[in-house]
């Protein structure tokens, strides 16, 4: 939020308008707030808490890249990875 202080009042503005400036803000109210529900996702999307993805149990042999990976084998994503992917 420091990078874009332009984002950070936006955001501020729309809390406000939906409190009143009474109130924190709770799950209830996300639905009214698009701009801050969204600025958190891309916040959680750029910094997520974990750079691994939950572990995956593979129940068939598979292939990534040239590489076997046999039923059984845990696998764990690159979360960071994931959610910068361009493509």
């Amino acid at each position: 939020m420091l990078a874009n202080p332009e984002a950070q009042k936006k955001a501020q503005e729309e809390i406000d308008f939906i409190t009143g400036g009474k109130y924190l803000p709770t799950f209830n109210d996300e639905a009214a707030m698009p701009y801050v529900s969204a600025l958190v996702k891309e916040v959680m999307r750029w910094e997520n808490v974990s750079p691994a993805a939950a572990p995956h149990l593979l129940i068939t042999d598979d292939e990534y890249r040239g590489y076997r990976l046999p039923a059984g084998s845990i696998v764990i994503g690159n979360a960071w990875a994931i959610l910068h992917d361009e493509a």
